[in-house]
């Protein structure tokens, strides 16, 4: 790899890691201000109850879950 891509690499982690930080400081200060006491955090695939609406077909899917 040369060291350009190397360099554009390590911008674009820095970047992505940055993005995800300030999301994530905006979510908690969120939540604090709202008074929410509790944030789950994990794998909600299965949290839906009901049957009918797990699936919503492969583009709302894709759309709900990445």
């Amino acid at each position: 790899m040369s060291i350009c891509a190397l360099k554009a690499r390590k911008k674009r982690s820095r970047r992505n890691n940055h993005s995800l930080h300030t999301l994530s400081k905006h979510i908690v200060q969120r939540c604090v201000d709202e008074g929410v006491e509790t944030i789950a955090v994990g794998d909600l695939s299965d949290i839906r109850e009901d049957v009918e609406s797990q699936n919503w077909g492969a583009s709302g899917n894709k759309k709900l879950h990445g």
